[in-house]
């Protein structure tokens, strides 16, 4: 599942990418896919997005999946695009730690990097947007000085708009202005 979704994640776009190989043992560490998304997409010619169906999911877990990207996404992008007027944004779409590389701060060097080659695009990009789904990335977007926008509680389905106390259980919508 995980090779033909780094594929489609890949043909997306030509997005900046940003990979951490470990030289010793000839593999990645970890990565971030990025993914560019403009207040039109239909003119600028950008493919839809990453169909999750296209996966082997379980069937009990597909729909959910689908409607809670579709929700993200459509509150991510439509508040991003018509609060703050921005016209084209980087999206983090995808990080990944290999498991022989957990707790090595290989996500925070990855995030560091990634917002580094993102900024010396000068003027390409109005923000980077992130999500965080888990304690560690929710840290790394405060530790890089990202806003948060959103929070969804995934026990309740509910939007909780920064009430959710617990990072473990929703998913974080965060954005640093460039």
């Amino acid at each position: 599942m995980l090779k033909g979704l780094l594929k489609d994640s890949l043909a997306y776009d030509d997005s900046p990418c940003v990979v951490a190989w470990d030289t010793h043992r000839n593999k990645a560490a970890g990565f971030i896919l990025n993914h560019t998304f403009h207040v039109n997409q239909a003119l600028e010619k950008c493919g839809p997005p990453i169909p999750y169906s296209n996966y082997s999911w379980d069937k009990q877990w597909l729909q959910p999946i689908q409607d809670l990207e579709h929700y993200k996404h459509y509150v991510s992008m439509s508040s991003i695009f018509a609060d703050y007027r921005y016209k084209k944004i980087m999206k983090a779409q995808i990080g990944c730690t290999g498991p022989d590389y957990t707790n090595q701060k290989v996500m925070s060097r990855l995030y560091q990097k990634g917002v580094e080659q993102v900024q010396a695009c000068k003027g390409v990009y109005d923000a980077i947007v992130g999500e965080s789904t888990n304690k560690q990335t929710y840290r790394l977007f405060q530790k890089f000085d990202f806003e948060l926008l959103h929070e969804f509680d995934l026990v309740n389905r509910y939007p909780s708009f920064k009430n959710c106390g617990n990072p473990q259980i929703t998913v974080g919508i965060w954005m640093k202005r460039l």
